[in-house]
């Protein structure tokens, strides 16, 4: 044990076995929990401190099957899963601060993410859906209905993506006389340089 006294999880005050015989700053800091307090606060919430003992596993083992077991637990209660692989890569980093090995990739984690994954393609919105969509808004003769209303209208007539629709701005959509409107899409899933 180094001098100075176990290193704690910043957010659950027990120490943390592998930190402890890590490196400390030249004040006798412990790194490992200065580093964790750099972390945004989503991450510390969810950095493995203490989802192995739910489980009757140790929290920072590196033991992949405690850790598939705890992404099928929090699937199995919707966890989106973009919010599960972040909830993942903060455990991840929490277990390198440890000074514990943990690949991501092991092929029991990667089973249970695949199986987490949506299947097939959402279906796009039709002239029926749109009309249902514009009718639920406010009345057009308001800011908001009008807003709403162009929105809806022009992601439908330029099939744009939710992030391509949101990213715009009043200057982005001229009107085109006899033709319609033309939209700039400054950057897209399939744009990524944003050569517009």
């Amino acid at each position: 044990m180094l001098p100075g006294g176990p290193v704690p999880s910043p957010t659950t005050g027990r120490p943390i076995p592998s930190a402890n015989r890590s490196f400390r700053t030249e004040a006798g800091a412990p790194c490992p929990a200065l580093a964790t307090r750099a972390r945004d606060e989503d991450t510390r919430r969810a950095d493995g401190s203490a989802w192995g003992t739910s489980l009757g596993g140790e929290p920072l083992a590196g033991n992949h099957e405690t850790l598939a077991m705890d992404a099928v637990r929090l699937a199995d209660r919707g966890l989106a899963v973009a919010s599960l692989c972040d909830h993942l890569a903060a455990i991840q980093a929490a277990h390198r601060l440890a000074g514990v090995a943990l690949d991501l990739r092991h092929p029991c984690l990667a089973m249970v993410l695949e199986g987490t994954r949506p299947r097939g393609k959402a279906t796009a919105a039709g002239p029926d859906v749109l009309r249902l969509m514009l009718a639920t808004r406010p009345s057009p003769a308001t800011p908001l209905g009008a807003r709403d209303r162009a929105l809806l209208l022009v992601g439908f007539g330029a099939a744009l993506r939710r992030s391509e629709l949101a990213g715009l701005s009043l200057g982005d959509v001229t009107p085109v006389l006899r033709r319609g409107l033309r939209v700039l899409v400054r950057r897209s899933k399939t744009d990524l340089r944003g050569a517009g």
